[in-house]
C-alpha cells in the first residue's frame, strides 16, 4: 500500500495523516517512498502483521507535529498481537515533545524496529507486555530533556526478552534526557555493540517493589551519563 496512492503529498507541508491511516487500515505491508511527510499521530494498530518500511533513513522521512502522543501505537492490551515491523525510516518533530514515544507497545509478540533515525522524540519506545522485542541499527538523538527515556521498557510480569542490536543513542548537549534504557520487571535484555551517550542516566534498573529484574547479556556496549550516573539500580 504505497501512501502516494491514498493522497499523501510528502512534500513536508501537506498534512498526510489520513493518507497514512487508509494506507495502514488495508492491512497491507505500507510503502513510504522518498519524500517528507507532515503527520500528527496514527490510528492505533491491533491487527498482526503490520509493516511499514521507506527507502532508507536519509530518503523517506515522517515528521510528526505533535506535541505530547505516541505516533505509533501496537496493540491494545488485550488481545496479543503478533510481528509490528518498522524499517528504513527517518522520524522527526517538528515541535517540542514534552510526552510520546515513537512506538508504544502494549501486549505484543515480535515486534521489530530496524534502520531507523528518530529525533527530538520523548523516547524510541515505550513497552509494556511485550516479548521479543528487536531494535537493530537505530541511531537516537535529542530525547526530551529531563523526562525523556531512549528505551523503556515496564512490564505487567509477562514481558521477555528485549534485543537490543547497535543502538546508538545521544542524548545531545545542553540538559539530557532522564534515561538511556530504563529497565523494570523484565526476563532477559540483551545488548549488543550499542552506545548510550549524554543520558542523564545512561541505564536505570528500576522493578516494582516485591519484583525483579531477571538477567541482562551485555557485550561491547557503553552507558555514559553527562548529569547523573552511568548505572542506576533499585530506583
Amino acid at each position: 500500500a504505497n501512501v502516494l496512492d491514498f493522497g499523501a503529498a510528502g512534500d513536508g507541508v501537506t498534512d498526510d495523516t489520513a493518507a497514512f491511516d487508509a494506507a495502514i487500515a488495508t492491512q497491507k505491508a505500507v510503502f513510504v517512498p522518498r519524500g517528507t511527510y507532515k503527520v500528527s499521530r496514527f490510528a492505533a494498530i491491533d491487527f498482526d502483521g503490520f509493516c511499514i518500511f521507506g527507502e532508507g533513513p536519509d530518503s523517506s522521512v515522517i515528521v510528526t507535529n505533535d506535541a505530547t502522543n505516541d505516533l505509533f501505537t501496537f496493540g491494545d492490551g488485550v488481545t496479543l498481537i503478533y510481528s509490528p515491523e518498522i524499517r528504513d525510516l527517518s522520524f522527526e518533530t517538528s515541535v517540542t515533545k514534552t510526552a510520546g514515544y515513537l512506538v508504544a507497545v502494549d501486549k505484543v509478540f515480535g515486534t521489530l524496529i530496524q534502520r531507523v533515525r528518530v529525533d527530538g522524540y520523548f523516547g524510541v519506545c515505550d513497552l509494556y507486555a511485550a516479548q521479543f522485542t528487536t531494535l537493530r541499527d537505530i541511531h537516537a538523538v535529542f530525547m526530551t530533556p529531563n523526562t525523556g527515556k531512549m528505551i523503556s521498557a515496564r512490564s505487567d510480569g509477562t514481558s521477555s526478552n528485549l534485543i537490543i542490536d547497535n543502538f546508538q543513542g545521544d542524548g545531545g548537549p545542553g540538559t539530557q534526557p532522564y534515561a538511556g534504557l530504563y529497565v523494570e520487571e523484565w526476563d532477559g535484555v540483551f545488548i549488543y555493540s550499542s552506545q548510550f551517550n549524554r543520558a542523564g542516566n545512561a541505564l536505570v534498573f528500576a522493578p516494582p517493589a516485591g519484583t525483579n529484574f531477571d538477567h541482562m547479556f551485555c557485550v561491547n556496549s557503553s552507558f555514559d551519563t553527562c548529569t547523573g550516573i552511568g548505572i542506576v539500580t533499585g530506583k
